[in-house]
């Protein structure tokens, strides 16, 4: 008779400061103007953080993760997704989207590899990132 019921899930991804420099965006506007960048990216930590607390004070289940998890950790992250929402079936790391059939331009996709690789090709250290620690390790004032 159809769906009687509706249970809201939401997952949330923050990017660690310290990954500021995979997006072009971002490197753009820290040269123009650093400190403008900086207050701009703390405006968005503030808004993520309200969203997070308004979904959890309506109840709504929340899975905070990191986009340094995704990257550096794209097996266990899908896993950790996949655990808190089966119903999404398989997440694939690995997976590449096909320009047409799984996005079209409108999507401005600009990533040429799937995930796990792209992933892969960054180094976590280089842009200040501990893996093991699950934190930034480049000092605060870099942005």
């Amino acid at each position: 008779s159809g769906v009687e019921r509706v249970r809201w899930a939401v997952v949330m991804m923050i990017r660690p400061y310290c990954l500021w420099r995979i997006s072009s965006h971002a490197r753009s506007k820290q040269a123009a103007d650093a400190v403008a960048y900086a207050r701009e990216e703390l405006r968005v930590l503030e808004q993520q953080s309200s969203t997070h607390r308004a979904h959890l004070a309506a109840g709504r289940r929340v899975l905070l993760t990191s986009l340094a998890d995704i990257l550096f950790r794209p097996d266990s992250a899908a896993a950790r997704i996949r655990a808190f929402a089966p119903c999404l079936g398989r997440l694939d790391p690995d997976f590449f989207p096909t320009l047409g059939a799984d996005l079209s331009e409108g999507n401005q996709f600009k990533v040429g590899a799937s995930v796990a690789v792209y992933g892969a090709s960054l180094s976590p250290l280089d842009l200040g990132y501990d893996v093991e620690a699950g934190a930034c390790v480049a000092p605060r004032d870099e942005l």
